[in-house]
């Protein structure tokens, strides 16, 4: 992105991802028979919020767009601001099958050629004079003084009050205050406080380091978790471009032999269940805690989708 778009939207993250554990041992203490009952609520409510958040994310993107070209802009930077958000990762080391296929999925040459229009590059957006390039900021975002901002102790996220974005937010979340800090919370703070707990587990710590252990017998030195192996396999990648395909190709063959690599030593050191169980555990009580959020994000979502049908048969 041009240095002139300064998104200034709260970043998105992986969806809420978890698995609740009806029984089984952890290291951890395990949650009683009423927070599991709240966890389960809060889990109920998240994979019901999923239902309609994809179609609102969609219905946003055409609404920005249609903001935008409404005011007078018809070319785009690539990602424009209202690009989709990116695609969930996956939590450990990949199976051995999707390992041997494609590796981590990093090669550039999967991602679909329909994302964007012709206009939307960068090139084209990079051509237009800066007058233009803070134009279409502005018309976006607002001005840099106009924020709305939530504070979560050890820190903050704002988003523009005003600009496209906010205006169409608003039409689909109302108060982009309650927006923004239940957005926060599912999208951050559960997946935080329960990574946070989960990095505590002595199996996990332990599968941990026998996953490093057979790494590094297997010529994969300085990785500590499946994150560092996919880093090192991504940077195979860097400065290539699409008309690289020799090079692609020589990076496609390593980052299938690290992620087969991966995927097995995470199988010799049962590193993918020990993951699961802390996990359940620790979403359990991370859940539970965030049940009354958890509930508002689901009904802002089933709030959201019905104002995107109207707002989409109004301006079609």
């Amino acid at each position: 992105m041009n240095t002139t778009m300064k998104s200034k939207t709260i970043a998105v993250l992986a969806p809420v991802t978890v698995a609740l554990a009806l029984g089984g041992c952890s290291a951890q203490e395990e949650a009683g028979p009423d927070e599991r009952k709240s966890a389960l609520r809060a889990q109920a409510a998240l994979d019901a919020s999923r239902e309609n958040k994809q179609q609102v994310q969609d219905a946003e993107l055409k609404l920005i767009r249609r903001c935008m070209v409404q005011k007078g802009f018809t070319v785009f930077p690539a990602d424009g601001g209202t690009s989709a958000p990116p695609a969930e990762r996956s939590y450990g080391s990949p199976s051995l099958e999707t390992a041997k296929k494609i590796g981590y999925g990093l090669d550039p040459r999967r991602a679909s050629d329909d994302k964007t229009t012709p206009a939307d590059s960068d090139a084209a957006f990079d051509a237009l004079p800066n007058s233009r390039k803070a134009a279409h900021t502005l018309a976006m975002y607002g001005p840099d003084d106009e924020q709305v901002t939530y504070e979560f102790g050890s820190g903050k996220v704002s988003i523009g009050k005003t600009g496209c974005m906010a205006d169409v937010r608003r039409e689909l979340y109302g108060d982009l205050k309650t927006y923004l800090r239940l957005h926060w919370i599912i999208t951050n703070t559960v997946n935080s406080d329960t990574g946070k707990s989960v990095a505590k587990d002595e199996g996990v710590k332990n599968a941990l380091e026998s996953w490093s252990s057979c790494m590094d017998k297997a010529r994969h030195s300085g990785v500590d978790a499946p994150d560092d192996a996919r880093e090192k396999a991504s940077k195979d990648y860097e400065g290539l471009g699409p008309g690289d395909e020799k090079a692609l190709d020589k990076a496609q063959v390593r980052e299938i032999d690290i992620a087969v690599d991966d995927a097995t030593c995470a199988q010799s050191s049962k590193l993918n269940q020990s993951l699961s169980s802390a996990r359940a555990e620790a979403a359990a009580k991370v859940l539970s805690e965030h049940e009354s959020e958890i509930i508002a994000w689901r009904d802002l979502m089933s709030k959201a989708s019905g104002n995107a049908q109207r707002l989409l048969r109004k301006s079609s």
